[in-house]
């Protein structure tokens, strides 16, 4: 019932704003109406030119297709003021017709500079001019992305970009924030590939391996430096990369391209749009590649550094039980987008695809791991306007064999995520305040269970969870120099407490090409599935032949002659949170520079820690749900108190009550 009330307030959130919108003003009288529209330069369309109606403050910026939609204008003879930094044009007269649709299309003869025609969408998740977006952002180009797409590496594209981390441990196992606080697994800044999350579900950090396209089919590089949890929700602590591909009317045509390089590297990347006719068009990506890795067997011996034994500490390896069961990665992936352009600027796209993983090491919490079979199928359908969008996409991550190298043990995880999206944005109150407001469903699902013994290898128990959201934010213009910025998201989950995360700016734009900001923001980052369920084999296991003895004259079986050692989750984690202020300056300086500054102070609580000892730390016994052992009923207390003194500490139970160490 909680959830439900949540989704039917969401609902009537997201409805009332629409309505206001479309039905709030005068245009229920039919007094009103709406310009759209397009602005070209030598044929190509012109994105970050403000557009607006004379005499009101309703306005708009065009996207990256040159387009522009103005809502709400009075019926009656209109003009528009198109500005381009020192740019100025007039379109007279523009005739709107009472509830009714005005179409315009003006071509004019600039040519805009870099960063008056550098639009972005993720800061505020509606286009915006780069300088006056309230909070930090880096884009890269799309030719930028192009010059170096042979290396298949979306992260190295980040890699000098202000304020961004990356760290590296096999040709595809990257990490990358913003912000510090970086891991061996950070999952810190939330990852949207055309509005769809494609992060491995079991640990919410994304699987750069996995792409499903050449790095040059991508249009856009959005990174959101900074808590972004206002209108992203959970996982976005420290920011969101968005990235968006290319739509295949704007870009027929095609591509094949084979990349050679050093260990053994071959790589083969295609791609082809086209136009179909009536309004469709079709674009299909692949690739495929097969290289060797910086990953070698510590069976025995570690490559670098020294082994660690129970005499050395600091500065080791652990070194492992099996060796690396292949020496080359392989990908193979596939996508094919269908979109058709529909009346009154509809666009439907569907678009489906699958990668398939082999070979590739990761580091994890208890290890590191190869990725033997790994099948990624995924699909998305969207409905989107210029002014609203609603997106439903399906993804699942099938993993049979996946190697824990320390100990040789499977771990194999099939999981799976739906999730459901609708967003609206548009101007009220006579095109003076802009907003933005959505809901989103997300359902996940996890089972750990080995395809030969039908035995969990990772999860204590399948695992089923659903989060839903509301979400909006408020532009309102105090002054022509002045933008305030308001904005908050509701996320409710069945892994944690309902969360509300608030976020608050002022923009000051004394120029057009320069922009001082001052934000507050509040995230959060919730326990991912091993966090809270992990059930996990950390060693071989361990036979206590002559504790279980002891339970054999009382014909009860205690299990301790093979007793697993064991990694396990905490379900008593709380989420991690985080509050951020934030003042920033974005400017172009001698026409030729985009400078931007930031200075921020954050304030973090609550940290998950990778595994720590159950026993042996400050900290006590780190996880009080895996205490003492529990002996099976029949078993006189006296032989149940003699084997717990004479057992490891770390003797315990899972939650099937069978006998374990649980170590970390």
């Amino acid at each position: 019932m909680r959830r439900a009330g949540w989704c039917l307030l969401a609902l009537w959130l997201v409805g009332s704003l629409t309505s206001a919108a479309a039905a709030g003003q005068p245009l229920a009288e039919s007094s009103r109406g709406r310009i759209e529209g397009r602005i070209l330069a030598d044929g190509a369309p012109l994105p970050g030119v403000t557009v607006v109606v004379n005499d009101t403050s309703i306005t708009a910026i065009t996207d990256d297709e040159g387009r522009f939609a103005l809502a709400d204008v009075a019926a009656g003879t209109q003009s528009l003021t198109l500005v381009l930094g020192e740019r100025i044009a007039l379109i007279e007269p523009v005739v709107v017709a009472a509830a009714a649709t005005t179409t315009v299309e003006h071509v004019v003869e600039w040519t805009a500079g870099f960063s008056e025609a550098l639009v972005v969408n993720g800061p505020s998740r509606q286009s915006e001019r780069i300088i006056e977006a309230p909070g930090a952002v880096t884009s890269v180009a799309a030719d930028e992305i192009a010059r170096r797409a042979s290396h298949g590496q979306l992260p190295r594209v980040l890699e000098f970009t202000p304020g961004v981390q990356v760290t590296q441990s096999g040709v595809y196992d990257y990490n990358l924030n913003t912000r510090g606080f970086n891991s061996s697994l950070n999952r810190r800044v939330a990852v949207l590939v055309d509005g769809r999350d494609p992060s491995i579900q079991l640990l919410g950090s994304p699987e750069w391996g996995a792409n499903d396209f050449p790095l040059d089919d991508i249009a856009s590089v959005e990174l959101l430096r900074g808590p972004s949890a206002a209108l992203y929700g959970a996982n976005a602590s420290s920011g969101v990369l968005n990235l968006t591909t290319r739509r295949p009317r704007d870009s027929r045509g095609g591509t094949a391209r084979i990349t050679l390089g050093q260990l053994d590297t071959v790589t083969a990347d295609l791609r082809w749009a086209a136009g179909l006719g009536r309004g469709w068009f079709v674009k299909a990506v692949g690739t495929a590649r097969s290289h060797g890795d910086y990953a070698e067997s510590r069976v025995g011996q570690v490559e670098y550094s020294v082994p660690c034994t129970p005499g050395v500490a600091g500065d080791c390896l652990p070194t492992e039980r099996v060796p690396l069961a292949r020496d080359r990665n392989r990908a193979v992936s596939g996508a094919l987008r269908v979109d058709k352009y529909l009346p009154r600027d509809l666009l439907l796209t569907m678009e489906g695809g699958v990668a398939d993983l082999s070979g590739p090491v990761a580091q994890t919490g208890i290890g590191r791991a190869q990725f033997l079979e790994v099948r990624r199928p995924w699909g998305r359908v969207d409905l989107s306007t210029p002014r609203w969008t609603v997106l439903a996409s399906y993804m699942e991550r099938n993993a049979p064999r996946q190697v824990a190298l320390t100990t040789g043990a499977n771990l194999a995880v099939d999981s799976s995520r739906s999730q459901v999206e609708a967003q609206a944005n548009d101007a009220i109150a006579g095109g003076r305040l802009r907003y933005v407001a959505g809901v989103s469903a997300t359902r996940e699902a996890l089972d750990s269970a080995d395809p030969d013994t039908a035995l969990q290898t990772v999860l204590s128990e399948p695992v089923t969870s659903h989060r839903e959201a509301v979400f909006g934010q408020l532009d309102w213009p105090l002054h022509r120099l002045l933008k305030v910025v308001v904005a908050g998201r509701v996320d409710a989950n069945t892994l944690h407490e309902t969360r509300f995360s608030p976020k608050a700016a002022l923009v000051f734009a004394p120029r057009s090409a320069h922009a001082l900001r001052l934000t507050y923001n509040q995230a959060f980052q919730v326990p991912n599935y091993s966090e809270f369920f992990l059930q996990a084999d950390a060693a071989p296991a361990v036979s206590f032949a002559a504790l279980e003895a002891l339970c054999t004259p009382f014909g009860v079986s205690c299990g301790l002659d093979r007793t697993r050692v064991l990694a396990v989750g905490n379900r008593d984690l709380q989420v991690e949170t985080i509050s951020t202020v934030e003042a920033g300056y974005k400017g172009v300086v001698g026409r030729r520079a985009f400078v931007t500054a930031d200075y921020y102070r954050n304030r973090a609580s609550n940290f998950v820690t990778d595994l720590l000892p159950q026993l042996g730390t400050s900290l006590g016994r780190v996880n009080p749900a895996f205490g003492r052992w529990q002996a099976p009923a029949g078993l006189p207390s006296a032989t149940a108190e003699a084997i717990r003194a004479l057992a490891p500490a770390t003797l315990s139970n899972a939650q099937d009550g069978r006998a374990i160490l649980a170590v970390a």
